[in-house]
């Protein structure tokens, strides 16, 4: 009776084992947290996006030094892939801007992000014959264009900081200063003017 009673639990054992082993399998490659990043096929077929768990995101390991060394791990790793998802999404562009007629000669390229073209807000002040303030403390950028003016939050969304420029979107720069803009895809040209 005891025989069969031990090897019952045995038997027992090694079946949890190959149940709890198996829920933890996954086909592709995981780091020692059981975590990993997807790849850009997977992304494309909206399977999963960035790093990721397959097992509730919980390390293999029961003790609570190793859980927690799992989510510090799993924090730097979803930084750095919103940073590099953050970069993926603004991109530079090679449309030209004309300015009045003339093509504009730009030391910065533009920049496009969410289907909108930034440009630097510096050089596009000069190009238009804007004047361009800082705050006292620098939080904000006014630009100023006869009787018009628009002013940007340097903490904003509509705003791209990249290699010490500040970029913002053309139509706001240009039509809050009194301006039209348009766009000829054939030309790939960004049409400013000021009547």
């Amino acid at each position: 009776m005891k025989r069969k009673a031990i090897i019952l639990i045995v038997l027992a054992m090694f079946l949890l084992m190959i149940v709890n082993t198996s829920a933890l399998a996954h086909s592709g490659r995981t780091d020692s947290n059981g975590g990993h990043n997807c790849s850009n096929k997977s992304i494309q077929k909206g399977l999963c996006t960035g790093y990721h768990y397959h097992n509730s995101g919980k390390s293999s390991s029961s003790t609570n030094s190793t859980s927690t060394k799992s989510k510090a791990t799993s924090s730097s790793k979803n930084k750095s892939t919103s940073k590099s998802s953050k970069a993926k999404e603004i991109q530079t562009s090679s449309v030209k801007l004309s300015v009045d007629g003339s093509i504009v000669a730009l030391s910065n390229k533009p920049l496009v992000k969410n289907n909108s073209t930034y440009f630097p807000i510096r050089e596009v002040a000069n190009e238009i014959g804007a004047s361009i303030s800082f705050n006292d403390n620098k939080t904000e950028v006014t630009l100023s264009k006869e009787d018009n003016k628009v002013t940007f939050k340097l903490s904003s969304n509509d705003i791209i900081t990249q290699n010490s420029t500040t970029y913002a979107p053309i139509r706001s720069i240009v039509e809050q200063l009194g301006g039209k803009v348009s766009f000829d895809q054939k030309k790939n040209t960004i049409f400013v003017e000021f009547e």
